[in-house]
């Protein structure tokens, strides 16, 4: 049967299926995602720079961190949200406050691209979600304006690519082994964080660590910050102050000797790195043997016969030090005390690997089949106390791949934020490794590129023009976040960038905070690694454009879920 046309006209197919839809405008969703977006740039602009605030992150468990950290901010927020206050433009203090009840899709992109740039870069988290927020918010005005999303996202390519090639012209090549230099590009990053008086301390420690992990990496080539961070270990210890932070020539294991018999110290360590067990497998069932009078003891007695083939193969070897992935068991560790072998069980697979490249050591898997050529070396190996803790300090090594850092600090907190300062200089002294260039810091790059943009934006005919000088007014957004957080007038600090960038020597002045004027940042070492400062614009302008484009979102989930979100709007949200 032909149902009638008017019955047709009121079908609503998507009621009862999850599939949330109600009746808003293109333009009103544009602008809640816009400004989903803009409330995480927001969010993490006031702890930007040195002069920045912290953030307390209080989670369900009711542990609580302080820090300022954008990629701990990020990784600790959860990504909900759908009510943003206040609809005025970049800047108004009520705008980004997150109803934390409601997913919001657009924030989890914004977590997610922040996440890669992490794995990546190892930081730019806060300027890319700055950038971002401020190429939204001014995106929203060019949609207020009548700009199609389309004119906006293509003029922010064309500006994009611009932007590259000013700052390749408005960077410096260095030369790596430029002591002057590194140390200024590890300073730049640690100031930021809260280390106090231990700056310094904490940058020596970041370029020797560097220097050992980077070693026979040719400059020029792309370094993956993951495999670099990997190659660090970080063991946090409170007690004693961020001063007394020390780096380990060789590997620190968080575990104790396995017998108060072995030696606590062994100087000429010959270390055997062990995947397999030194203990005989036991079955987690009960066993008989049956069989006839001297059965059971011919059975004991095979079995120290594979024990003392274990220990055999170790004084063979001359290995002085054995760790192992698995278990020693209890007889075996004796014999191992009696020829003056320390021995370490149940060492993670994670610290195997670790040891394996500072020490030079083949991971084994049989014992059957070491040699003397298949042992690490390092000059010391020895058990110490730490606060309360007893480890394994292997010191000395001769050209480790992997090197740990014991960090001191009197509280949790110290201790979280000095990690976080060296995570930074590390990965920044990387990353100039891998491109050869530095930028200037502290705002001067970003004025730079937003000054000769202008100039190119009135030679583009088409509406693209609009959106390439929007473009322009959101890198300023970096210098305006700099000089609110320390206290001065941002219109005034960026006005005084635009007047001494006009100069013939302009292109290095930024705001340097910390004496609150307008300096030459090469001058006064504030510098930072271009191929971070491209990447983080890259990232921005991606995440903006796909924001800036994206209209409907379709929520796929119960209807009593979706009744209660007053973000799910046509097309869901």
């Amino acid at each position: 049967m032909i149902e009638p046309a008017s019955h047709n006209k009121t079908r609503m197919p998507w009621k009862g299926s999850g599939l949330s839809l109600k009746k808003r405008s293109t333009k009103e969703l544009q602008k809640l995602n816009i400004e989903a977006g803009a409330a995480m740039g927001e969010l993490v602009r006031s702890s930007f720079g040195p002069c920045g605030m912290r953030k307390m992150i209080s989670d369900d468990k009711g542990q609580t961190r302080l820090t300022g950290d954008g990629e701990a901010i990020v990784r600790a927020l959860e990504v909900r949200g759908g009510w943003y206050r206040g609809a005025s433009g970049y800047g108004d203090s009520e705008r980004g406050q997150i109803e934390p009840t409601i997913k919001n899709p657009i924030c989890k992109i914004m977590a997610q691209a922040a996440a890669a740039l992490d794995v990546e870069l190892g930081d730019g988290i806060k300027s890319m979600l700055i950038l971002a927020g401020a190429l939204l918010t001014n995106a929203e005005h060019l949609l207020d304006d009548g700009l199609a999303s389309d004119l906006i996202v293509s003029g922010y390519k064309k500006a994009y690519d611009k932007a590259v090639q000013i700052i390749t012209g408005a960077s410096l090549v260095i030369a790596h082994q430029d002591a002057n230099v590194l140390r200024n590009l590890a300073m730049t990053s640690i100031r930021s964080k809260d280390v106090g008086s231990a700056g310094e301390h904490i940058r020596d420690i970041s370029m020797a660590a560097s220097d050992m992990i980077l070693d026979d990496h040719p400059c020029g080539r792309d370094i993956n910050m993951n495999e670099v961070l990997e190659n660090v270990k970080f063991v946090k210890r409170s007690g004693k102050s961020i001063a007394d932070t020390e780096l380990i020539k060789g590997l620190v294991v968080e575990k104790a000797i396995v017998n108060s018999g072995m030696p606590r110290r062994v100087d000429n360590a010959r270390i055997l790195v062990l995947e397999s067990p030194l203990e005989l497998d036991r079955k987690e069932f009960h066993a008989r043997i049956e069989g006839r009078q001297g059965s059971l003891k011919a059975f004991l007695d095979q079995e120290d016969r594979l024990r003392d083939a274990w220990i055999r193969k170790v004084v063979e070897c001359a290995a002085n030090v054995v760790l192992c992935q698995r278990g020693i068991d209890v007889k075996t560790q004796i014999n191992l005390a009696k020829n003056g072998v320390l021995g370490v069980h149940w060492v993670s697979r994670q610290d195997v690997e670790r040891i394996a490249k500072a020490t030079g050591a083949k991971v084994m898997i049989n014992i059957s089949d070491v040699g003397s050529e298949d042992l690490g070396a390092a000059q010391l190996v020895e058990e110490r106390m730490v606060g309360k803790d007893k480890m394994v300090f292997m010191e000395g090594c001769e050209q480790p791949k992997c090197v740990s850092i014991l960090i001191r600090a009197g509280l949790d907190k110290e201790a979280d934020e000095t990690e976080s300062a060296l995570t930074d200089a590390i990965c920044s002294l990387a990353s100039v490794r891998s491109c050869d260039r530095i930028v200037g810091g502290a705002g001067a790059v970003e004025m730079e590129v937003a000054k000769k943009l202008r100039s190119y934006s009135v030679k583009v005919s088409s509406k693209e023009q609009l959106a390439i000088g929007a473009f322009a007014d959101s890198l300023e957004a970096i210098p305006e976040s700099l000089a609110r957080n320390a206290g001065l007038d941002a219109t005034d600090v960026k006005l005084g960038l635009r007047s001494a960038h006009e100069k013939e020597e302009g292109s290095w002045l930024g705001v340097n905070v910390l004496s609150r004027k307008i300096e030459n940042t090469l001058t006064c070492g504030i510098i930072e690694p271009y191929g971070v400062k491209k990447r983080v614009l890259r990232t921005a302008v991606e995440v903006a454009s796909t924001i800036v484009r994206t209209a409907n979102i379709i929520s796929l989930r119960p209807n009593r879920e979706a009744a209660s979100s007053p973000h799910t709007a046509d097309g869901g949200a």
